[in-house]
């Protein structure tokens, strides 16, 4: 069993419209509630690979109890501390034609994509974590799933990935097969640190 551990849980209150325009009214075509936090996504996506995995937490008030429902209703084994004052909080994410926030693989990969976007996954988690998650890109990509992956980790990136690009202030600066980018030895220098 793997134990995760999300110490500022959320709801993640997602809005779909068409367009967002600011200072306007806007109307909302669809609205989800979500649990949210690093150690809920995780466990969620290792929940859809049939590993068995624990949140643990702290949560309060009535955003805390839709919290603990939610992660009860797809599957996941709940150990939070319920606080007895304030709430948990709320992210409100609007997905828009020209903005879509992505907050999580798990709630992500439940809809099964064709593609998904995942944004620094590695971050602040320790080692051992880093290795784990890696190696849950690597499967869900050999299951069929296109995987963006946008990682400063660029050692373990390219290790995993087909295809990799150099970002240098918002621009390509290098494109090519990962193996060939791992093995380059400008690539090594600038971005591997040896």
């Amino acid at each position: 069993m793997i134990y995760t551990v999300t110490f500022n849980p959320s709801l993640d209150y997602v809005v779909r419209m068409k367009h967002f325009e600011t200072g306007a009214i806007n109307r909302a075509e669809q609205e989800t509630i979500y649990p949210g936090g690093k150690g809920i996504n995780v466990a969620l996506v290792l929940g859809n690979l049939h590993i068995p995995a624990r949140i643990l937490g702290f949560t309060a008030g009535f955003t805390g109890q839709e919290i603990v429902r939610l992660c009860k209703e797809n599957g996941s084994d709940c150990d939070f501390i319920t606080l007895d004052q304030g709430n948990s909080r709320i992210n409100l994410k609007i997905s828009a034609a020209d903005e879509t926030a992505v907050n999580g693989m798990g709630r992500a990969l439940m809809s099964h994509p064709k593609i998904i976007l995942m944004d620094e996954p590695s971050m602040g988690l320790s080692p051992i974590f880093v290795n784990e998650i890696f190696d849950i890109i690597k499967e869900v990509s050999e299951s069929g799933t296109t995987v963006l992956l946008v990682e400063q980790n660029a050692k373990k990136a390219l290790s995993i990935a087909d295809r990799a690009y150099v970002l240098e202030t918002g621009r390509i600066t290098l494109e090519g097969k990962a193996s060939d980018l791992l093995h380059d030895e400008s690539v090594q220098k600038a971005y591997l640190g040896e």
